[in-house]
């Protein structure tokens, strides 16, 4: 049985609003905090940041974000008000959070485990 109406549960717009204001501020602070501490890690002899495949995969997900975040923006402001809008943000923002939750295990090598 479902107590809930159709007006308790949120708007896919409100949804994709809501993602788009909280979460990938969240992800991008979070590629912010990782490059900062691969500046500082060692790796190899030398500090992390230094290895040009790891800051190549740290531009290619900020690419991702950011191509996603102005997706997202355009999606919304052309007034797309279809749930399949908050299934792309879901699926996409989880994805880009497996990301960077790989780069930062990355980034802490044997501790990231």
């Amino acid at each position: 049985m479902n107590f809930h109406s159709a007006s308790d549960e949120p708007a896919p717009v409100d949804e994709a609003r809501a993602f788009l204001d909280k979460c990938l501020p969240s992800l991008k602070d979070d590629v912010k905090r990782l490059a900062a501490f691969a500046r500082q890690s060692a790796y190899h002899f030398d500090v992390l940041w230094n290895d040009p495949l790891f800051r190549a995969r740290v531009a290619a997900l900020q690419a991702e974000l950011d191509a996603f975040e102005h997706t997202l923006a355009r999606a919304l402001q052309g007034g797309e008000t279809d749930s399949d809008l908050v299934l792309l943000a879901r699926l996409a923002g989880s994805q880009l959070r497996q990301k960077v939750s790989d780069l930062i295990a990355q980034a802490l090598g044997p501790f990231g485990l």
